[in-house]
């Protein structure tokens, strides 16, 4: 953060160009990179709590529990790890925590399909969380996404017979 204020102070002194290229040094980007692991076990650390909520939560609307309210706290939770995710660069537990925010934002309607369907984006978070995936996961990732995608699809299919 420091190195950004610094960089946006240079630029409103109306410093001449040449002084841009030469500014953002590796002795600047050094301690950046050591700090990167911190960083991931701190957001790691705080998705790794958000998730024992949502398994909570999910655990209730799988045994019959859940209610209106039990979906907006899914919501909230799930927009919360979305976006320190996507900021973190966790591109897999980002898609799996966006997904599961845009199948708990109450347009549909609680039952048991939509109970087993949000129980495995908690599952799929969970793995990717276990495994320590901070991108998108290799062939893990991708066994993960086609499992939430198999998932969808058998979801979708059950909402169109059932209506």
């Amino acid at each position: 953060m420091v190195v950004v204020f610094d960089y946006l102070k240079l630029r409103l002194s109306r410093a001449e160009p040449e002084v841009f290229r030469d500014y953002l040094l590796r002795s600047h980007l050094r301690p950046a990179m050591h700090n990167i692991p911190l960083v991931r076990e701190r957001v790691l650390a705080r998705v790794s709590e958000k998730h024992s909520v949502l398994k909570v939560e999910s655990d209730a609307l799988v045994r019959g529990g859940g209610t209106g309210d039990t979906l907006r706290r899914m919501n909230g939770t799930a927009l919360q790890i979305a976006n320190d995710t996507s900021t973190a660069g966790f591109t897999l537990m980002a898609a799996i925590s966006t997904s599961l925010y845009h199948y708990t934002s109450g347009v549909y309607e609680i039952s048991d399909r939509l109970s087993r369907f949000l129980l495995t984006h908690v599952t799929a978070l969970g793995s990717s969380i276990a495994h320590r995936i901070f991108d998108e996961g290799g062939n893990v990732g991708q066994s993960i996404i086609a499992t939430i995608g198999v998932a969808e699809a058998v979801f979708r299919r059950s909402m169109i017979k059932a209506v």
